[in-house]
């Protein structure tokens, strides 16, 4: 026996003798999934693996001349969906990445592994994204912003990755919507970011260990002239919900299923 096959033995003994259930995170982009993901990857240090985002949208470029992100998106989600299936073929026991629910998946795997992922209250969510991505890095005000069309699409996040369906379809329908609540059914494990004392309970009895959950890539409040930029006012807030009212539904939705299976 070569020493290659010798460690490749020796590695697979030490995953079987860990025991850990295999699980696929689907982390959805500002719910604090960053942290989450690094202590489930620790733990699974053995069998793990993550997804870069960056070189992602430069495959999408390389092969497909797609160079804009709103061209390359659906490309980058074909490629992580498959990358997805492709890992859980391979056996890996930890696969934590930005991949949008794919029912595809889950129709296959589900006897197998674990679905996990995290939401975060919508309004929460979006000025978190508006500010690290549109303020931090585009220093654009936050009234501007709620008039163009990436804000319009960031109120759809959860539709976006929950839909599970392989076809384009409109986000704002209510089709989608519909289809967005029923998938977050499925999740073994449906987190809530408020809640984190149940997400670590949950956690501790799906997968069977406690996850040493840190505090990574925390936003750093965004300054002009020394002063913490000002908070939303109750009129942008009450437009944010607008924009957000479809993710607003399903994340009471996964509010609703947590309560349900805790009182049962």
């Amino acid at each position: 026996m070569s020493l290659v096959d010798w460690m490749k033995q020796s590695r697979e003994r030490l995953i079987q003798r860990q025991g850990l259930k295999p699980v696929v995170f689907h982390h959805v982009p500002k719910c604090g999934g960053t942290s989450i993901g690094r202590a489930l990857r620790k733990r699974y240090i053995l069998s793990q693996v993550g997804l870069l985002v960056k070189p992602a949208f430069e495959m999408a470029d390389t092969l497909y001349a797609k160079s804009e992100v709103e061209e390359a998106w659906p490309v980058v989600c074909d490629f992580r969906e498959q990358f997805l299936v492709y890992q859980m073929h391979a056996g890996t026991r930890c696969v934590s990445a930005h991949i949008v629910f794919s029912r595809r998946a889950y129709d296959a795997f589900n006897q197998q592994y674990t679905f996990m992922t995290v939401l975060r209250e919508p309004v929460a969510r979006f000025l978190s994204h508006y500010h690290y991505t549109y303020a931090k890095r585009a220093g654009m005000s936050l009234a501007s912003f709620l008039d163009t069309d990436e804000a319009r699409n960031l109120g759809v996040r959860y539709v976006e990755y929950f839909h599970g369906m392989s076809e384009r379809i409109d986000l704002f329908s209510s089709h989608a919507l519909q289809q967005a609540q029923k998938n977050i059914e499925c999740f073994d494990i449906l987190g809530i970011l408020e809640e984190p004392a149940h997400l670590v309970e949950d956690i501790e009895k799906v997968l069977g260990f406690t996850p040493k959950i840190g505090h990574d890539n925390k936003r750093q409040p965004v300054k002009s002239g020394g002063d913490k930029q000002a908070p939303p006012s109750p009129a942008e807030v009450e437009q944010i919900k607008k924009l957000c009212a479809p993710d607003i539904a399903i994340y009471q939705r996964a509010l609703a299923i947590n309560s349900s299976k805790r009182s049962s």
